[in-house]
């Protein structure tokens, strides 16, 4: 992959250094799992999503498929030796200040980023949870398909439905949730969640992506979302082939988050 060189000014930047760092290479098991897609009925819907909750409820945890109604599901699962949930919350506030920071998370597929509300992520009072929920970010990213500009609007566990009081009997410290759309059409597309496992010395990160689940177009602050949910719309815009692409992307993004977070943050967890 050919990597668009940083300006004088990113190089100027302490971690422009992980930018020009290789790609952590994606693991064989995980890449012999995405050879063909899994059977519908071994994943979980959305509305049934407190199954995570339970252990050793999901057999699928490595995985995609498209579901009857034309919708699809991604399911990865990462190690992050070394990782704290900590880390997890300050990261994704964090990165959202410039671009360079977005970029060296995926170098080479990453490009820019920007935040509904920069001045809240200079508040010292809050925590960072707090910075980027319901703190849209605006992005444009390549997963595959050439550049996107993008939107993820980051919510609450309990406002995607999550119930909390299960979150200590299964170990989970915190689920980063949040809704993808493509930022100049106002079309929400994709709702997401990564569940944050506490596991030996790090943190495990469960990650899975509803593709075309309750799609809406928004319009004049309405939403029109009837014809866009139809199976024969979803069946031309979700395939095979995009949601493997898009598996890659998440396995490989939070593979290299894995290698550079820990030092990351331990440098400038103090420092905005």
């Amino acid at each position: 992959m050919k990597l668009k060189p940083l300006t004088e000014y990113e190089l100027r930047k302490p971690y422009s250094k992980y930018y020009y760092m290789p790609l952590v290479k994606i693991p064989e098991i995980i890449l012999n799992k995405l050879e063909r897609p899994i059977l519908p009925k071994k994943a979980i819907l959305f509305e049934e999503k407190n199954r995570f909750l339970i252990p050793d409820n999901d057999k699928e945890e490595i995985g995609y498929c498209i579901f009857p109604d034309g919708s699809g599901y991604i399911a990865m699962r990462i190690e992050m030796p070394d990782v704290t949930p900590e880390m997890i919350e300050w990261w994704f506030y964090w990165h959202s200040l410039e671009s360079l920071r977005y970029k060296i998370w995926y170098p080479g597929a990453h490009y820019k980023i920007s935040v509904k509300n920069k001045k809240i992520l200079y508040d010292k009072n809050l925590p960072p949870k707090k910075k980027y929920i319901h703190n849209t970010h605006y992005i444009t990213e390549d997963v595959g398909k050439g550049k996107m500009n993008l939107f993820i609007s980051f919510y609450e566990p309990e406002e995607f439905g999550f119930d909390i009081n299960f979150f200590k009997k299964a170990n989970i410290s915190t689920i980063i949730c949040g809704i993808v759309g493509f930022r100049n059409l106002h079309l929400k597309h994709t709702y997401l969640f990564h569940i944050v496992h506490n596991y030996k010395t790090g943190v495990i990160l469960r990650s899975r992506f509803y593709v075309g689940h309750d799609i809406q177009f928004i319009l004049n602050n309405k939403s029109i979302c009837k014809v866009f949910n139809k199976k024969i719309f979803r069946r031309i815009i979700i395939t095979e082939k995009l949601l493997k692409g898009l598996s890659l992307h998440c396995a490989q993004e939070f593979l290299q988050l894995s290698k550079i977070l820990p030092e990351l943050y331990f440098q400038y967890k103090n420092f905005v």
